[in-house]
């Protein structure tokens, strides 16, 4: 009988689990829009790891399989191979990017030597430190995450981050002719936690 029991109420925490799992709003996340065309034609948009910036990041959102994700969440190309219609649309986008001239600083930094100086008061200790030139290429832009319902067949804005944000690309040398990909790569990174931050609080209803 105590078996019966127990097998019952595992069965029904196992049907509560995957009708709750199946009841997770559907999301899928389109491929990152860039204003510039430079970097737009090449795609050179990559995170730390050799895949496309989006599919990194529905991975670390937490896909399909994560036990605490807030929602289903689905790379673009891959809800229309599985025909997901999707509850949600969320699009991100750099928009009004510009790429400033070269500039330069002077930055000091401690070489790590400790001098020693003596004093009426006793011996007091200070580390040296050098001047070093630094060179920046400033990047301005805004970033975009737009979250849409699909209600009844139209999609309706539910939610809008809309920032202006500054980034400045740190080199020790000067260089001529900055790749513009690769100074974006380290933009998009810089703001990666974000991107995906803002998305997570929205489908856990901290926005």
């Amino acid at each position: 009988m105590l078996k019966i029991i127990l097998l019952s109420i595992f069965t029904i925490m196992g049907f509560s689990k995957t009708h709750a799992q199946e009841s997770l709003p559907d999301v899928i996340v389109k491929r990152l829009q860039i204003s510039d065309p430079d970097i737009s034609k090449k795609q050179s948009f990559y995170y730390n790891r050799k895949e496309e910036f989006h599919q990194v990041l529905v991975r670390d959102l937490g896909e399909r399989t994560a036990k605490k994700a807030p929602a289903s969440f689905y790379v673009d190309f891959l809800a229309e191979k599985e025909k997901v219609k999707g509850n949600y649309i969320v699009e991100i986008r750099w928009v009004n990017l510009v790429f400033h001239d070269m500039r330069s600083r002077v930055i000091t930094k401690p070489t790590g030597t400790v001098r020693e100086l003596r004093t009426t008061d006793g011996v007091m200790r200070t580390i040296e430190s050098r001047d070093e030139y630094r060179y920046f290429y400033p990047v301005s832009g805004t970033l975009e995450i737009l979250i849409y319902k699909n209600e009844n067949d139209t999609l309706k804005l539910k939610y809008e981050l809309s920032e202006p944000l500054e980034y400045d690309y740190d080199v020790t040398r000067v260089m001529p002719s900055p790749d513009k990909p690769l100074i974006f790569k380290e933009l998009n990174l810089t703001y990666y936690n974000l991107i995906r931050q803002t998305i997570l609080n929205y489908f856990n209803g901290k926005e």
